[in-house]
C-alpha cells in the first residue's frame, strides 16, 4: 500500500516538473529533451513514459503537440493561463506590473510572450486579492519621469522588434533595411547586434554593419524589416558601460573636455546634490555665481543641456564651444527681434 502511494507520488511530481518545464507557443520542446530535463532534475524515466505524460497530461491541460514533422514538439498553448504554484502573490504581481509599465521597450520579444500570462495574472491578483489595496494604490503613487519635454515614442514594427530583440538574445546576425532620417531610400544592411538601449522615447539598436568595427547607433523604429540569420553575431570586446561613459549615446564623438562654466546661484544648485562628473569644483565669485570646472563628454547633449538654461549659464572653456554657443544666441537674437 505505501509502496504504491509512493509511486503516485513519484509519477505526481515527474509530470508536475515536465508541465513546468513546457514552453509556450510557438516555442516547443520534444520529449527526448524533456527526459533530459527530467533526468537532470534526479527523475529516472524513459522517452516513452514521457510521451505517455504527455498524452495525459494534454487531456488536462492546455498543452499542444506539432506534429507537423519528427520529433513532434510540445508546448503550452499561446493562449494558456500562466501556470505557477503556489499562485502569484501580492509582491510578485506588483512587481511584474511595474516591469510591464517601465521595462517592455528593453525586453526581447520572446520574453514579453512569455511573460504575457504572467502580467494578466498580476492584474488579476492586484483586482481581486483584499490584500492587495495597497499595492494598487502604489501603482498610482509611483512613476518615472524622463527630465526634458515628454515627447511620444515613436512606432515600432513588432515583427522588426522581434527579430532584433531575438538575433541579440541569441548572438546572431541580421538582415534588415533601413531608412536613416535623412535618407529618401531605405538601405539593406548585415548587422552585429551588440545592445539595446533606451534613450528617452526612443529605442536604439547598437550594432556592427557588415565588418566594420566601428560601433553605430540604429533606431529601431526606423527599421523597414529585419531577419534573423543563421550566422554567429560578432562582439569581441564590446562593453556597453564604457560605451555610455564614452558619451556616444549623446551623439558625440567621445571626447572629454574641461567645462568652465559661470552659473547664477539659483541655477547652479542641483548640481551640488547630482554634479556634473567626480572631478566638479564650485566657487562662488561676485555678481551672485558660481563657477563650475567638470570634465565632461563633447556632445550634442551637453550643448542641448546649456542651453536650457538660457542666460543663466555662461560658457568660458572651452573657447571653441564658448564660440558656438555665442553664434547660436547671436542666432536666436535675431530670429526673436523680428516678432
Amino acid at each position: 500500500m505505501r509502496q504504491g502511494r509512493n509511486e503516485s507520488i513519484e509519477v505526481l511530481r515527474r509530470q508536475w516538473e515536465m508541465l513546468t518545464a513546457l514552453p509556450r507557443y510557438p516555442r516547443k520542446i520534444t520529449a527526448s529533451d524533456l527526459q533530459s530535463k527530467l533526468d537532470r532534475a534526479g527523475f529516472t524515466t524513459t522517452k516513452r513514459t514521457v510521451e505517455r505524460d504527455l498524452q495525459t497530461l494534454s487531456g488536462q491541460f492546455p498543452l499542444t503537440c506539432d506534429d507537423r514533422s519528427k520529433p513532434y514538439g510540445w508546448s503550452w498553448k499561446k493562449d494558456a493561463p500562466s501556470f505557477s504554484v503556489p499562485g502569484l502573490s501580492v509582491d510578485e504581481a506588483l512587481t511584474l506590473q511595474l516591469v510591464r509599465q517601465y521595462l517592455v521597450p528593453v525586453l526581447p520579444a520572446s520574453t514579453l510572450r512569455s511573460l504575457e500570462p504572467h502580467f494578466e495574472q498580476a492584474g488579476k491578483t492586484l483586482g481581486e486579492s483584499t490584500l492587495s489595496r495597497s499595492a494598487r494604490a502604489w501603482m498610482r503613487k509611483v512613476r518615472i519621469v524622463h527630465p526634458g519635454q515628454l515627447l511620444l515614442p515613436p512606432k515600432i514594427d513588432r515583427q522588426v522588434y522581434g527579430a532584433i530583440t531575438d538575433a541579440l538574445l541569441h548572438e546572431h546576425k541580421i538582415k534588415a533595411t533601413y531608412l536613416g532620417r535623412d535618407e529618401s531610400e531605405p538601405k539593406e544592411l548585415e548587422l552585429h547586434p551588440l545592445a539595446l538601449v533606451q534613450r528617452g522615447p526612443v529605442t536604439y539598436l547598437v550594432a556592427n554593419a557588415f565588418d566594420y568595427r566601428d560601433e553605430r547607433l540604429y533606431a529601431v523604429h526606423r527599421f523597414r524589416s529585419a531577419e534573423v540569420l543563421d550566422e554567429p553575431a560578432k562582439h569581441a570586446s564590446f562593453d556597453l558601460d564604457a560605451y555610455i561613459a564614452s558619451g556616444k549615446l549623446g551623439f558625440g564623438e567621445g571626447k572629454a573636455i574641461r567645462l568652465t562654466a559661470l552659473f547664477d546661484n539659483e541655477t547652479v544648485a542641483h548640481l551640488r546634490e547630482s554634479p556634473l562628473s567626480i572631478d566638479q569644483t564650485l566657487a562662488p565669485v561676485s555678481g551672485g555665481q558660481t563657477r563650475v570646472v567638470a570634465t565632461v563628454m563633447d556632445t550634442p547633449q551637453l550643448r542641448w543641456w546649456l542651453l536650457g538654461f538660457g542666460d543663466g549659464v555662461e560658457v568660458l572653456k572651452p573657447a571653441a564651444l564658448k564660440r558656438e554657443l555665442a553664434a547660436i544666441a547671436r542666432t536666436m537674437a535675431r530670429r526673436y527681434s523680428k516678432a
